[in-house]
């Protein structure tokens, strides 16, 4: 395979590399890759797992298949980062405790070919573009999310961080008839949700954060709130706009949390119970239904969209001397 690999702190390599394959291995050409904030962190130096290959959300198109698999030769699929090191977990109502993460843990999709196991390669609808199905991974993401909180009609969900990650939940929220209160301090950011059907903002900048969920929730306070791990809010509003007895999810990579701290004594009072959800194993089917029947508006979250062969190059001017953008998606055809 021909790749860039990120080999040091803002410094990428164009290598060529054998990958080792078992005979029921799907080789795909890629078509369409996206980066995620985990690689720019690991490209800025934020998180040091060098080399590899970035990103974990791809599409491609099937270039060698063994013949059981049901696969054709030029089929559009869209593929699962997801590699489960032990198969006696391989349930997505079971707590799967060794979920590797390709372009995380090992190497990711920002290559020419790539060979992964059949398990891993999901087909795509005609009706998905490349463009929406690069999404995938975070829709799977958001549905275990909602999947692991037990809510009913109504319920309303307080979602802080209107990052891609929190905007789809705020979406699937209302396609599951729940309330969500979008909650940031980029305006831009809440702007964009509010194109995508999100009626309850709030820019904690320029509001008292409590008090507008009170208002909203007519005093009750939010049965549900969801702390998205890349978000620049400060967990401390966790406590004052939940309900007693409430949950909290805390959903994303690890990493972005650093020593942020979340005073137990308050989480204590309100009775309050914390889940955690990493990655979106087990739900990509669910994720392309929801892509099919147009459940999820990915319009505007695509920020740039670069071509292969100057990865490097285009990625640096994109990301320097800037503090925030939406999704990076690389044409892997150009």
């Amino acid at each position: 395979m021909k790749a860039w690999q990120i080999v040091a702190k803002e410094e990428i390599a164009f290598v060529e590399k054998k990958q080792e394959t078992l005979p029921t291995d799907v080789k795909i050409r890629i078509s369409k890759v996206a980066l995620s904030s985990t690689d720019i962190a690991i490209y800025e130096g934020k998180k040091a797992c060098y080399p590899i290959i970035p990103a974990r959300s791809a599409v491609g198109l099937v270039s060698e298949a063994h013949e059981l698999s049901g696969l054709k030769k030029g089929e559009r699929v869209v593929l699962s980062p997801y590699i489960l090191e032990d198969p006696l977990y391989r349930k997505k109502d079971v707590i799967v405790p060794d979920v590797k993460v390709m372009g995380f843990d090992t190497d990711g999709f920002v290559c020419d070919f790539i060979s992964v196991p059949q398990e891993n390669v999901y087909p795509l609808p005609e009706g998905i573009k490349d463009n929406d199905a690069v999404f995938t991974e975070q829709i799977a993401l958001a549905v275990k999310t909602l999947s692991a909180l037990d809510t009913e009609r109504g319920d309303y969900v307080a979602i802080l961080g209107a990052n891609t990650l929190g905007l789809i939940i705020a979406e699937l929220c209302i396609y599951y008839q729940l309330v969500p209160v979008l909650i940031d301090v980029d305006e831009a950011k809440l702007a964009l949700a509010e194109n995508h059907g999100v009626y309850y903002t709030i820019n904690a900048s320029k509001m008292d954060v409590r008090q507008r969920i009170v208002e909203i929730t007519g005093g009750k306070l939010a049965e549900f709130t969801v702390y998205e791990a890349r978000t620049n809010m400060l967990p401390n509003y966790i406590p004052s706009i939940a309900q007693e007895g409430g949950t909290v999810a805390v959903v994303g990579y690890n990493y972005f949390l650093g020593n942020l701290q979340l005073n137990l004594g308050d989480v204590l009072e309100k009775q309050l119970h914390i889940t955690a959800v990493k990655n979106g194993y087990g739900e990509f089917n669910t994720a392309i239904n929801l892509l099919a029947n147009k459940v999820i508006n990915t319009d505007g979250l695509i920020d740039s969209v670069i071509k292969f062969k100057n990865f490097d190059k285009e990625l640096h001017d994109i990301i320097k001397d800037r503090y925030s953008y939406g999704k990076i998606v690389i044409d892997c055809m150009e």
